[in-house]
């Protein structure tokens, strides 16, 4: 879709037009949101992709400005904005002779050029992992954890919103904070990609040899696999949480601690922002 286009999606809604957000070419993103989402996370995430990408782009030296992200109708499109006449309204790339020049000259275009280079000779993702695990990890789950703590059902009218507006600036920052750390995750697994591509390797072998790898995305598993050893070994079966808690110290550890860190290992109150 560009900024000369608008369609209507159904006759049943002749009103309902989805018109470009804005210069360029915007493609649906239905990677992360297949349908129209609330308001409060468009805000969250059209702000922190834009200021988070921005700043890994420059930090690693990708030669574009950022990746823009802007709703229509409640549904997500993205652009990847041009380092150089990001506002104009152009669909296609300039002759391959005037941006090999361009890259040359552009005093932005050699920064990053430059920073490229040093990234790919000194890794700095590794560093960045180091540092995930050793502090920045254990500083947002202490962080989150604290606001999920919160007790909202004590608090007043003004405690209440001043709480929500602490969650929603932090939330901002952590968003930002993640398009910043995909530079340093996505990166290395594309040159993983491409140095099996070198080697004929498919990407879908590449791929499955990567599954489960992120103790972030297993380790859930693990914990409800071990909760239904449990349960299953209960007589009669335990239906509710409570129930299955009561089973024992193990279940009622697992339980509480699986129910926590669903909320803390990203971004709090996750509930309460997809549901308004």
């Amino acid at each position: 879709m560009t900024a000369t286009t608008a369609t209507t999606p159904t006759a049943a809604y002749p009103d309902l037009h989805f018109a470009a957000p804005g210069p360029g070419s915007w493609k649906n993103d239905r990677s992360h949101c297949l349908g129209s989402i609330t308001p409060v996370v468009q805000d969250l995430m059209s702000v922190a992709m834009e200021n988070g990408m921005r700043t890994m782009f420059a930090d690693l030296g990708v030669p574009a400005d950022t990746l823009e992200a802007k709703f229509v109708n409640g549904f997500m499109y993205t652009r990847m904005r041009p380092l150089i006449g990001g506002s104009r309204a152009t669909t296609k790339l300039p002759p391959l002779p005037i941006l090999k020049l361009v890259s040359r000259l552009h005093p932005e275009m050699r920064r990053r050029a430059k920073t490229a280079t040093a990234s790919l000779a000194n890794h700095p993702w590794r560093e960045v992992i180091r540092d995930w695990h050793a502090t920045t990890r254990p500083a947002l789950r202490a962080q989150n954890l604290a606001l999920q703590a919160a007790d909202l059902e004590a608090m007043d009218d003004t405690a209440l919103l001043d709480h929500l507006d602490t969650v929603h600036a932090h939330n901002q920052r952590t968003w930002k904070q993640h398009f910043i750390l995909h530079g340093y995750d996505m990166g290395p697994i594309g040159m993983l990609v491409a140095a099996a591509d070198q080697l004929n390797v498919p990407i879908a072998v590449t791929a499955a040899a990567l599954e489960g790898a992120s103790p972030s995305s297993s380790a859930p598993s693990v914990a409800l696999a071990a909760l239904r050893r449990i349960a299953i070994s209960i007589d009669p079966r335990p239906t509710t949480l409570d129930a299955l808690r009561a089973a024992s110290v193990e279940a009622d550890r697992l339980v509480a601690d699986t129910c926590s860190n669903a909320g803390s290992s990203s971004s709090p109150a996750t509930t309460w922002m997809g549901s308004h």
